[in-house]
């Protein structure tokens, strides 16, 4: 998921899949775009989006309340409402139509509890095993 580019310790994060293996199927999950916004009349959030995902998916985490989640963001280890079923609100129960979210969240900066680095998710594909 990340790489490191320079020997400063200088994390990149690339638009990446990630892959979770379940007994039943593969859950294919891609990074929330980074660094886009939906302002002035220029949606590079959804345009963004679009690129990995299909166009309903794409409206949706660039509208409503997942319009402000950022694909990755740093955050205090205090700061527990970024694990929420809608990141950065109050409300810790899942409710119907709620996207399905992947969060990770690895220590920043490298070998420091400092902080964490938040990566959300989205799922985008869900594939059933087949035996053979």
């Amino acid at each position: 998921m990340t790489d490191r580019r320079a020997a400063r310790a200088r994390w990149r994060l690339d638009p990446v899949s990630v892959v979770v293996e379940t007994a039943g199927s593969w859950n294919i999950y891609r990074v929330l775009p980074i660094d886009e916004t939906v302002d002035g009349g220029q949606d590079t959030r959804r345009v963004a989006a679009q690129q990995f995902m299909d166009q309903d998916l794409a409206q949706s985490i660039s509208g409503g309340e997942y319009a402000g989640i950022q694909g990755r963001s740093i955050a205090s280890p205090g700061d527990d409402n970024v694990i929420n079923p809608v990141p950065g609100q109050a409300r810790t129960e899942v409710a119907d139509g709620d996207l399905a979210l992947l969060t990770m969240t690895p220590c920043h900066p490298q070998f420091s509890n400092a902080e964490r680095v938040i990566v959300h998710a989205v799922l985008v594909r869900s594939d059933n095993k087949s035996s053979g």
